[in-house]
């Protein structure tokens, strides 16, 4: 069974387990690097699960029969939100996992009143493209450097969440 929920104070190290594996297993995912992360000193992971509810992130972690298998963090920079740092172990995609992520993030954004979620997909990952096709995400501008000095590329991707899901 697939479920996706915020990430609760207990979880940070989880959390962090987690986006290191990312880091490692798709390097050319995400706008961070391993090094950098690796660096963070532990009171930074802390405070991204215990944050207190009016802070602007929002970590999510996603579990496949109970088992964390994935993660992603949601940043509520109003009127959007911004849904980064989304990753799910091989052994879980194509499960639902991911589909789980978004759903999550997509009610996240939605209950803090967002009226866009966007998102960033770097070109070496067609299949999270598919993903977020799925739910909504259609591309919005051009396609920009994942990070400085990558060669790699990355898509923004807008789904906007008030006319899909206003009242």
């Amino acid at each position: 069974m697939i479920t996706a929920r915020e990430v609760a104070a207990h979880d940070w190290q989880i959390w962090r387990d987690l986006r290191l594996a990312a880091l490692r297993e798709s390097p050319n995912a995400f706008g961070e690097t391993l090094d950098h992360a690796m660096a963070r000193p532990e009171s930074e992971w802390i405070r991204l699960a215990v944050a207190p509810k009016d802070s602007t992130l929002r970590p999510l972690l996603v579990e496949r029969d109970g088992r964390p298998v994935g993660i992603a963090l949601v940043e509520l920079e109003m009127p959007r939100a911004k849904l980064y740092a989304m990753w799910v172990a091989p052994e879980a995609r194509r499960l639902g996992a991911g589909g789980a992520l978004v759903a999550t993030a997509v009610r996240v954004a939605t209950a803090a009143s967002a009226t866009e979620l966007v998102l960033r997909v770097s070109e070496t990952q067609p299949e999270a493209f598919s993903l977020y096709r799925k739910f909504g995400f259609v591309e919005a501008g051009d396609r920009e450097p994942l990070r400085d000095g990558s060669e790699v590329q990355a898509q923004t991707m807008s789904c906007l969440l008030r006319s899909r899901y206003a009242a």
